[in-house]
């Protein structure tokens, strides 16, 4: 009997509200610090920036000893395995004849047990129903920003609706990000009032907006990202712990 594999997407409508750093940073998280074997999926065709970041970083590696030394102590004799894929081809063969990415992401010979998958920030692309049908998690990152706001009320309001992911028990999760300290608070209240009344969880803890976030190490996908470093260990133990 093959083993249950954990299956957690980040999905919105509205594009560069944090999606593909948070599926980065819950990869190291989980790989890195609770041993997880992972899986990314990076669907946010043809962008792909997580796989883009990767094959950056393995070329910096090969080139830097320093890097090398630095990998060895990271406890990790490998990078977790990040897959490209069109939204349409993640849970659908491409053909009768070929697998799906997940398929290929789930062989036991890559033994995961947590496959992540980004999605691009838009709804009107095939695939994408599929893919909210056949996961245990829906992240979706929130903006104390007007439009943003709407946009991803919006689909969360769609995402509640949807008779397939009722009918798997999966809640949406939601997590604010990009919040000024002390700016956005009274927004923020109102509108988890709204959101856990349509019976979306909304984690408690917040991404703070900082310059810390844009560095390139907060985004790392072969060496572990330094949670303390950017005020967000109660944050990934909060996101952590909803998504088991």
């Amino acid at each position: 009997m093959s083993k249950k594999i954990n299956r957690i997407v980040f999905a919105t409508q509205k594009g560069g509200v944090g999606k593909s750093t948070m599926a980065t940073m819950l990869a190291s998280y989980m790989y890195f610090r609770q041993n997880h074997q992972v899986v990314v999926i990076d669907a946010d065709h043809p962008q792909h920036s997580i796989k883009k970041l990767r094959n950056r970083e393995m070329e910096s590696l090969k080139e830097d000893e320093d890097q090398q030394r630095a990998f060895m102590k990271s406890g990790r004799e490998q990078v977790y395995p990040i897959a490209n894929s069109k939204m349409v081809d993640v849970f659908q063969r491409p053909s009768p004849d070929q697998p799906s990415t997940y398929e290929k992401a789930s062989l036991p010979a890559i033994g995961a047990d947590t496959i992540i998958i980004d999605t691009p920030g838009s709804v009107a692309i095939e695939g994408l129903g599929t893919i909210l049908e056949n996961v245990d998690h829906v992240i979706v990152p929130l903006e104390p920003e007007e439009m943003s706001l709407i946009s991803s009320s919006e689909f969360l309001a769609a995402l509640s609706r949807m008779k397939a992911v009722k009918e798997r028990g999966v809640k949406p999760i939601a997590f604010w990000n990009k919040v000024r300290q002390g700016s956005h608070q009274e927004l923020i209240d109102v509108q988890n009032e709204v959101f856990r009344a349509a019976g979306i969880h909304v984690l408690e803890n917040h991404v703070p907006y900082s310059v810390k976030m844009k560095r390139n190490e907060t985004r790392s996908t072969i060496f572990p990202v330094n949670f303390s470093a950017i005020d967000l260990n109660d944050f990934m133990n909060e996101l952590y712990s909803v998504v088991q």
